[in-house]
This record gives C-alpha cells, structure tokens and sequence, in this order.
C-alpha cells in the first residue's frame, strides 16, 4: 500500500535529473504540443531539493543530540565508533537510519556477526522496506514470533580482471539458521552459503 509514496520520494531524492528521466510520469506533454516544443519545456523545468532539505531536516531533529552511553564497557564503546564496518560512527549511522525512516516510514536493522570462530565483531546493517522482502510469523507459547525473514541485499563482485559488478542476493534467516541465495546470469537464484546461528528465535520489535 505504500509502494506507490515510496516511487513518488525516491525520484524526488535522485531530483531534476531523476524527474526529468521520468517525464513522462511527472510532466505530461500538452495535446497539439509538438516534441520540440515539450522537449523545450522539460528542459527549463527543475525540480528544487524540498524533499532532500526536509528529510534532512527531520532527521537533525530527531539526532539532534548525541546517544548517551551507560555502564557500556570499554570494548563496545571503541566498537562504535564505527558501528557498521563503513567507518560511521553510532551518532552518524543514527542520522542516516533515520533519513531513511522519514523517507519510507520505517525501517530494519540487522545485528550481524561473522561466524562462530571467525575474527570480526558485530555490525549493524540498515535494510529499507523494499529490501526486506518477507516475513513469516507464528504464534508461539501465545506469543507473535518471527520464524523466517527474507533480505534482498546487493554485493560488489570482481567482474574480470579490472571490472566490478553488482550481484543481487537474498538472506534468508530462520530460527538458528541463515541460508544465502545469489541471482546468477540467468537470473535464478541457488543457494551458495549457508549454516547455523547461535540464535533460536529471529528477535524483532
């Protein structure tokens, strides 16, 4: 249902430019109008950053101050001063999680963490509506419980010996479990990692 406000925000985010490739949606050519004439018009038409200025603003708003930490040991507090392996900060990452509440309603985050063993720590991954893609839900000891969630994640792979390209694949989760599906040049999905998890519920809120 709110599929259609998110197609309307998104172009407003990519502005004139965007607006401009979909011209046909946002500014419709007038009857008798010849092409020149239209494709004279769509080029003196803009479209100024409202949107961009008052996502951010709202955002500022709600980030305005500073998280506080209590009783956080030492350890954690270093974690966050890059809380997702992309070099942003807890108050950064805030900021951004919250332009992209504002801009589609609500938002996912996932704590992940690499495999037992494995050396790393845990990050947060920020997933927008259009990429979490489905839940599964089931009433468990009179409780609503989360029992499988699909996420469609994007990846940079190498693309021959000097290229790069992005690969489509979905993360499903499960109680204990996770499994990987990666789109291959037929556009199908296969399965190409999974395992277990050290959790026996998907927690959500």
């Amino acid at each position: 249902n709110q599929e259609p406000h998110w197609v309307l925000i998104e172009d407003l985010v990519g502005g004139t430019y965007e607006i401009r490739r979909r011209h046909r949606r946002y500014l419709q050519q007038e009857p008798r109008e010849l092409d020149e004439a239209y494709d004279n018009r769509l080029a003196r038409s803009v479209c100024p950053p409202y949107y961009q200025r008052l996502e951010r603003m709202l955002a500022g708003m709600l980030t305005r101050k500073p998280v506080r930490l209590n009783d956080v040991s030492d350890v954690v507090t270093e974690q966050l001063f890059d809380v997702d392996l992309q070099g942003n900060d807890l108050n950064v990452w805030t900021y951004e999680a919250t332009r992209k509440m504002v801009r589609y309603g609500h938002v996912g985050v996932l704590v992940d963490a690499p495999a037992a063993g494995a050396k790393g720590r845990p990050y947060l991954v920020t997933y927008t509506p259009r990429e979490i893609l489905s839940w599964r839900t089931e009433i468990v000891d009179g409780k609503q419980k989360l029992t499988q969630l699909r996420l469609l994640e994007k990846v940079i792979e190498p693309d021959g010996d000097w290229g790069e390209k992005e690969v489509e694949q979905v993360r499903v989760l499960t109680p204990g479990a996770f499994e990987i599906h990666k789109k291959n040049d037929k556009g199908e999905y296969q399965v190409i990692d999974e395992g277990t998890t050290s959790l026996a519920e998907i927690p959500f809120a």
